[in-house]
């Protein structure tokens, strides 16, 4: 059987700030060909919240994103520090985004947030028994929060008002297998 590894030959790094690194990477493929890959390296992991109140309803943060230049309904969530665990960087991001804290801290599942060309790992969270602890929440970032039924999620996302990658996968994820009726 052939070797259907990808060979890394060199790497050399074009950019660097603290929050990525960007390098072309000299690949050898399967069919011995060789080529440059663009890869982006993110220096933290993140973590992605999906917020839920003991009745069921599911707290979103409305940013502005000036990249693609508009407003996004998302979930919570943010880059891990040095020396945090996951859990201890969702209850840190939902209280600082929010200001609610999380009753339980429940793992859903960890993904790969463009596998082709980064090596970003986001992990993803239920917060349950979510209480609002301050009417503070991080204006610089977050213009908006507010609850909603699940319904009206799926209606948002159908629709392009609730269209970021990352959010989606946490809420539908949770839809389909954490959902208490």
């Amino acid at each position: 059987m052939p070797d259907d590894k990808i060979k890394i030959l060199d790497i050399k790094d074009i950019y660097t700030c603290p929050w990525l690194s960007v390098g072309i990477y000299k690949i050898r493929r399967p069919d011995g060909s060789l080529m440059d890959h663009h890869v982006v390296h993110y220096h933290r992991k993140a973590v992605g919240i999906v917020p839920v109140t003991d009745d069921g309803k599911i707290l979103l943060v409305r940013t502005y994103r000036f990249i693609p230049g508009t407003h996004f309904w998302e979930t919570p969530g943010g880059g891990m520090d040095d020396n945090e665990s996951p859990e201890e960087t969702a209850r840190r991001e939902l209280l600082e985004e929010t200001g609610y804290e999380a009753g339980e801290m429940e793992p859903m599942f960890q993904a790969s947030a463009e596998s082709g060309v980064s090596d970003q790992v986001v992990h993803t969270f239920i917060a349950r028994g979510i209480k609002k602890v301050r009417d503070s929440f991080d204006t610089n970032e977050i213009s908006e929060i507010r609850l909603f039924e699940m319904p009206e999620i799926l209606d948002m996302m159908q629709h392009g008002v609730l269209n970021e990658v990352m959010s989606m996968l946490g809420l539908l994820y949770y839809n389909t297998f954490h959902r208490k009726p």
